[in-house]
């Protein structure tokens, strides 16, 4: 599994970007298309997440610690490597498109009971789903098992 390597500059760019929460909701649209790293973690007043359009230089999303009750990562996303959305509400996330190169999916300390997972993700290597109520796993048994 490749290890991302961010740079010093990549980071300043994380500090330096103030996330516009509007009634509870942060939106992703053509104003931030350039950006490649997205905290929103311990935002508490986040409950949603709306993309108005796709994100093609998304690389890294973390919204952690927050309010979040169900996520739609659309089409258009190809470049996430990272999505930390542990410890909110979520009972539903979808993810439309393919995502060749995410490699981590943090989705611990929520409410999901199934987890579809509707593409070959070969480079997912860290999937955490921790206290949550799943109930089957059955369609994620390719993360469990390794082919040689």
């Amino acid at each position: 599994m490749p290890n991302p390597l961010y740079t010093f500059d990549d980071l300043q760019t994380l500090e330096r970007f103030q996330p516009k929460i509007v009634d509870g909701v942060f939106t992703f649209d053509e104003s931030i298309l350039n950006l490649e790293f997205i905290d929103l973690s311990n935002k508490k007043e986040l409950d949603k997440i709306l993309f108005k359009s796709p994100q093609p230089n998304l690389r890294y999303l973390d919204a952690s610690r927050c309010s979040i009750r169900s996520i739609i990562i659309p089409a258009g996303c190809e470049k996430l490597e990272m999505i930390y959305l542990h410890s909110n509400q979520i009972t539903e996330i979808t993810i439309e498109g393919d995502c060749p190169k995410l490699e981590l999916l943090d989705l611990s300390e929520n409410k999901l009971t199934q987890l579809k997972m509707p593409f070959e993700y070969k480079s997912l290597g860290n999937l955490f789903l921790r206290n949550n109520n799943l109930t089957n796993l059955t369609n994620l048994s390719r993360f469990f098992t390794h082919d040689d």
